[in-house]
């Protein structure tokens, strides 16, 4: 079941994120456009979105091991973009060090790092969570 997050599903998320060697700072602060796939009563994958004006950053996507290659990436993908279409968001960015290749096969646009809008550029996943050979990705929604 895809659903919104809930404030009871922090450490969940917190735990999926740490067992992948993702960023958790931050999480806490986004949980209300966090979406997650829960399974037997388990949170199985997350992923949320920072929305600043017209931008977006699609971060923490994570998908248990044993919830890989069934989909579930893709489902909560779509419903943090259909979100952000939503908000009025024209451009998502990310950065990935080990999914770039899902993001493409979505629409994803890989871009040089040096051409991230200054709001994205801020952000505390951008500026110093992830390191500097994670690969920026943005996927234009309108404009």
């Amino acid at each position: 079941m895809l659903r919104p997050a809930s404030p009871t599903d922090l450490d969940a998320i917190s735990a999926l994120l740490e067992a992948s060697s993702l960023p958790t700072e931050g999480v806490v602060d986004h949980l209300a456009s966090f979406v997650v796939f829960e399974s037997d009563g388990k949170i199985r994958a997350a992923g949320g979105l920072e929305v600043y004006g017209k931008l977006a950053l699609l971060r923490s996507l994570v998908v248990a091991q044993a919830s890989r290659a069934r989909g579930v990436g893709g489902r909560i993908c779509d419903r943090l973009e259909a979100a952000a279409r939503e908000r009025g968001v024209i451009e998502v960015f990310l950065l990935t060090e080990t999914a770039a290749d899902f993001f493409v096969r979505r629409g994803y646009a890989t871009v040089d790092r040096g051409e991230a809008p200054a709001a994205i550029a801020k952000t505390r996943e951008f500026s110093a969570l992830c390191p500097e050979s994670a690969t920026l990705l943005r996927l234009k929604l309108a404009g």
